[in-house]
């Protein structure tokens, strides 16, 4: 039974919250919204929702994504990934995302003229983040097992 259940809620909630504002301000075409959400935006190659407009889009992503984000969520809390080295990655990667997604065109200017605001690069860079912390965690996780498992002298051939 899984004692802690931080990550279970948390990342839902993160990947969920930044999913909806992101459809609010996607990018051009919708293509920030539909890359940073993509832990959701599968259910529109099993549902065709037609219209981009469709209010079904946002809601079907959010859900299916925060559904996706919880079960890496309940992973995390079993296997007991620290939560300061999964904070401090997020804290780190977020802002790398964001000043990279913008620094990707020669202006900010230009950069705001492609992909409408800053919104637009911050949920981006969120979500992005979170996948990226997410997969670190885990290999920090996995660096973690292996060293001990070789301090203890437990190896096996």
């Amino acid at each position: 039974m899984v004692k802690n259940k931080f990550y279970i809620w948390l990342l839902p909630l993160v990947f969920a919250t930044c999913s909806l504002f992101s459809f609010r301000f996607p990018g051009d075409e919708y293509a920030m919204y539909f890359i940073s959400s993509i832990a959701g935006a599968w259910i529109g190659l099993v549902f065709r929702f037609g219209d981009i407009h469709n209010p079904m889009i946002p809601v079907s992503v959010a859900f299916t994504g925060a559904t996706v984000m919880a079960l890496i969520g309940f992973l995390m809390d079993r296997i007991r990934i620290r939560k300061i080295i999964w904070s401090v990655l997020f804290l780190i990667v977020v802002p790398v995302i964001f000043v990279m997604s913008i620094c990707a065109y020669p202006t900010v200017g230009k950069a705001l003229r492609k992909n409408g605001s800053l919104w637009a690069y911050l949920f981006f860079a969120i979500n992005m983040g979170l996948y990226c912390s997410l997969i670190f965690s885990f290999m920090c996780k996995g660096f973690d097992a292996v060293w001990k498992m070789k301090k203890n002298g437990c190896t096996k051939a």
